[in-house]
Parts: structure tokens; C-alpha cells; sequence
């Protein structure tokens, strides 16, 4: 009876080898992960931008994302996040260069 089981798992293990295979799980994986990176950076440029638009309080933006974020890279994120928050743009370049196409200065 015990010989049936393994054989049956056996089979299985090769089946699912098989359409893993076939599917080209692996590439679909890495290219999948090479797009979500690339998209994120554009993603949090124009959340920034949004949250300067609408004036957003940089402090309240800053505890959540200690919250969300582990310490090291909070220490990384937090003189990034105050410079972005303490100039005088209007954050609406990004904007404007999205919807128009023409980034204007």
C-alpha cells in the first residue's frame, strides 16, 4: 500500500516538474519582479508629488512609514523624505509632465 502512495506522489512531483517546465514559471518570475521594481521608483515619485500637492504634513507621512519600514532603512529614507518635503517645488512638475507629456519648468 505504501509503495502505491510513493509511487502516486512520485508521479505527481513529476507532473508538476512538467508544467512548470512547460509554463516557463521561472522567466515569467523573474521578468514579473524586473517590471514590478522598475515600476516602483516612478510609483513613489508620483505619490510624492501628490502629497505636495495636496499639502500633505511630511510628519504624519514619516510615521507611517516607520511604521511600514524596518529601522535601517527608515534611517536611509528619513533625510531623503525631509529635503523632498522642505524645498519650495510645488510637486507638480511630475504631474504636469504626466499628463501633458512636456515637463515644464
Amino acid at each position: 500500500m505504501e509503495l502505491k502512495i510513493n509511487q502516486k506522489f512520485v508521479s505527481f512531483i513529476k507532473l508538476v516538474m512538467k508544467h512548470f517546465k512547460m509554463g516557463n514559471v521561472s522567466d515569467s518570475a523573474i521578468v514579473l519582479a524586473y517590471y514590478a521594481l522598475l515600476s516602483l521608483f516612478p510609483i513613489l515619485i508620483m505619490l510624492g508629488s501628490i502629497i505636495k500637492l495636496l499639502h500633505g504634513d511630511p510628519n504624519d507621512i514619516l510615521m507611517y512609514i516607520k511604521t511600514a519600514v524596518p529601522p535601517s532603512i527608515y534611517t536611509v529614507l528619513l533625510p531623503m523624505i525631509k529635503s523632498a518635503f522642505d524645498n519650495n517645488n510645488s510637486g507638480g512638475k511630475f504631474i504636469d509632465w504626466t499628463t501633458t507629456g512636456n515637463l515644464v519648468c
